[in-house]
Parts: structure tokens; sequence; C-alpha cells
């Protein structure tokens, strides 16, 4: 497939980011610069293609969406297959309904203290019991991971999280201890959800660090609790799950405050939108999602991913030339893999589905080197 001929003058023609539709008939490629310094200029494009189609043209896509911002991320819906997101330069977040009639984009972010203000990096899909069915992680580097919910059209996150500003990385003999609880502001660049614990995630920092992380990480009180304490309205389970984790000195004036702001709008009920009206600190709404930190890299971790076919193994792939290998419950790495030649930066690694030791890797070169970890962990065994 290439690119459109029907370019908009001055549109930034880089590939950014691919996603497929979850009966894999459809790719959604979203153009843009890998220049993160041209993001801001000119028009960027997003562009599907229907490749089952007897009469498919490569140089013809089936769907253009021409944007103001480029797309940094693109994600399809898992089981949906006309849903699909985007993330953008400016920290917006996109949704389509690629079968809808007219306008296809259904809702997208509004800008406040809450959402993402800086580029966003990449979008994930995962199931939350909390919220009833699927919901879209993104990260950013402002340091924010956030959770919407298509329900509310992604008017407010029904959860987000700072991401820890330390890191423990192992160059030579100097380790640096990471801070897990607490104010973040790490510059988030991937994330990695677990193919067996949906509501367990790896995140790969610009620092170098690599963090296991969880949506349930550091909960002062269940949802169950906040539904069931004493108060003058009950809470919906998101806007309950949305405060389980505001520490023990500031929930109950939080609590009080919403439920008295509700009260005084003649809501029947606690909200999302209930809560966020009433502007709570976002350090104290915001906390950390980590449990865990790993070894990092000397250089920024642009791709994590966790296997398919076993639960406690990922991968995390630096521009300071190396793939990690490891175990969730280890910090050091299983393995450290050099992709030749030795120091290349490298953005992106994807396990195999079908075999659980098969490493693909991805290098600033535009090399692709395929490992067979069975077979050697000294050498690809193609590229």
């Amino acid at each position: 497939l290439a690119l459109p001929k029907t370019v908009p003058e001055g549109a930034l023609a880089s590939c950014t980011s691919v996603s497929w539709n979850a009966s894999s008939s459809i790719v959604a490629v979203a153009y843009g610069a890998l220049d993160r310094r041209a993001w801001a200029d000119g028009e960027s494009m997003l562009c599907t293609w229907s490749v089952t189609r007897r009469q498919l043209d490569p140089t013809k896509a089936d769907g253009v969406v021409t944007l103001q911002h480029s797309l940094a991320s693109v994600a399809f819906h898992p089981e949906d297959p006309s849903v699909l997101a985007g993330g953008s330069f400016s920290g917006e977040i996109l949704l389509w309904r690629l079968s809808a009639e007219g306008d296809r984009l259904q809702c997208k972010t509004l800008m406040s203290e809450y959402s993402h203000h800086e580029p966003v990096q990449q979008l994930a899909w995962t199931r939350s019991q909390a919220h009833g069915g699927y919901v879209l992680c993104s990260v950013s580097a402002d340091g924010k991971v956030l959770v919407w919910t298509p329900a509310n059209h992604l008017r407010d996150p029904a959860l987000g999280y700072r991401l820890p500003t330390a890191h423990r990385a192992v160059v030579g003999e100097a380790t640096a201890a990471a801070t897990l609880v607490g104010g973040g502001g790490g510059r988030g660049a991937t994330l990695s959800f677990s193919a067996e614990d949906p509501t367990t995630f790896v995140v790969g920092l610009e620092s170098g660090g690599i963090y296991k992380c969880a949506l349930g990480a550091n909960a002062e009180r269940s949802v169950d609790a906040v539904q069931g304490a004493l108060g003058e309205l009950p809470w919906s389970a998101d806007a309950a799950a949305l405060v389980a984790r505001v520490p023990s000195t500031a929930f109950h004036a939080l609590k009080r405050r919403v439920e008295r702001e509700a009260l005084l709008g003649n809501e029947k009920e606690v909200t999302l939108r209930s809560v966020f009206a009433t502007q709570p600190d976002v350090d104290e709404l915001f906390l950390s999602p980590a449990l865990f930190s790993f070894d990092g890299h000397a250089g920024p971790v642009y791709s994590v991913a966790c296997s398919p076919l076993h639960r406690n193994i990922f991968a995390s792939a630096s521009t300071d030339g190396t793939v990690r290998v490891f175990h969730m419950l280890q910090a050091a790495p299983l393995l450290v893999l050099e992709a030749p030649p030795r120091g290349t930066p490298l953005f992106a690694c994807a396990w195999s589905s079908a075999r659980p030791a098969v490493l693909a890797v991805g290098s600033s070169d535009g090399n692709l080197h395929v490992y067979d970890l069975q077979r050697s962990v000294s050498r690809p065994a193609a590229s």
C-alpha cells in the first residue's frame, strides 16, 4: 500500500502508526511526521484500506480523513471492526465509527486539566470489570496514563495515573532506585497489556524506565466500599472507581464536596461528570499505577510487548540499541539482545502470536530482525 495520490499540499507524509481491525479486513494507517519537532507543521491524514476487496487499489485508500494535527497512534477496537481510536500530537484522542453514514467522527476529548497536553504516544484497548466492558488506555509524553470509556463520549477520563519520574537504571555499576508511589510526571512512551490479566500492563518511559503497572494499583478502598459508604447520594460504579485511589487524608472531604455539588445540581446519582465538576486536585486523583520497577535502559524505551503466549514474559526495545526480555517478577532482564550493527537505535518489538520464542525487532536503519530464542540468543535468525 502506498501513500494516496490525493495528498493535500503541505501534508506530513511519514507513516506513524498502523492498526488492523478485529476481522483483519481493514488496515488503518496514520500519516504524520517521524521528526517530532515537525508534528505541529502542516496537515496529516488517516487512511484505511479494505484489503479483502477484489479491486483493491494500493494507491487509493478506501477512506481518507484529513486532520489538523499529526496522529501519533491508532488502535482498532478488539471486537467491533468499525471502531477506531486515534491519538494526536496535540494530546487529543478521537474515536471514529468507520461504518457510520456521513461524519464518522463519533467523539473526541476536550482539553482540560485532566486530559493529555502532549503527544499521545500509544493507545491500547483492554477490559475493565468496573466499567462493564472495553476501555481505551492512552499514554502520553505529559506523564499521564488515562483510561477512557466510549459510553461517556470521551468527555472525562474514567481513570487517571501519573507516571513515576525516577527509574531503576543499571548502567555499568550505577543503579538508580525507582519512586513508585506519589507525584509523577515521567514522560510515557509506550505500554502493553498482559494477555492473561487485562488490568496489568507494562509502561516504558523516555527516561529509559520500565514499570509493571495495574489499573487498580495502590487503591485505598474498593468500589463497593465507596458505594456502600453513608452519604447524601448514591455513587455510580465508574465514579466510585475514579476516587478509589484518592488518599484517605483527602477522600472524605472530596466525597462530601462532590455530593453537595451534585445535590445542588439536582442530580440523582454521583457520576464521573459530578466528580470532575468539583475540580479535584489532579495530584490527589491521579496517582502512580506502578507496582514494580525493572532494570531500565540507558535510552528512551519506545516499545514494550507482553508475550501473547506467556503471562509473565515481555520485551522492551530502546534507542540504546538493546532489546531486553524480562520476567514480570524479576527486576533484572532474562536476556539482553543487541541487534546488528551494534548500537543501532531500536524502536519496535513484537512477539509472534504462534511461536512463543520468536521476537521481531525494528531498528532506526530500516531493518527488521527476527530472533528465534530457542535457536540463538546471540544473533537473529533472519534480518
